[in-house]
């Protein structure tokens, strides 16, 4: 089973700030936030880190395992979509 979701992003787009990062930098395994619009990815010296802006918490920092899967691409996506409204006639 491939555990990645679909995000906002294409799957080969990086956040900016980890396509800036060498590879050998890069987490590995890649966790999902690493495709998702919503995910702020900084660097502090040599400590890498992800702050979900949906979740409001650090959820990568290279210490604990990064998130595989995550429903928040899927309902930022739904937002985003127009809603359909009564046409004037």
């Amino acid at each position: 089973m491939d555990p990645t979701p679909p995000f906002a992003r294409p799957p080969e787009a990086l956040s900016p700030t980890l396509e800036r990062l060498e590879p050998i930098q890069r987490p590995a395994p890649m966790p999902a936030c690493g495709h998702c619009r919503l995910a702020l990815w900084h660097l502090v010296d040599a400590n890498l880190a992800c702050y979900c802006s949906a979740m409001q918490r650090v959820v990568w920092d290279g210490v604990q395992p990064g998130v595989r899967c995550c429903d928040i691409p899927l309902l930022d996506a739904a937002c985003r979509q127009p809603r359909g409204g009564l046409s004037a006639a």
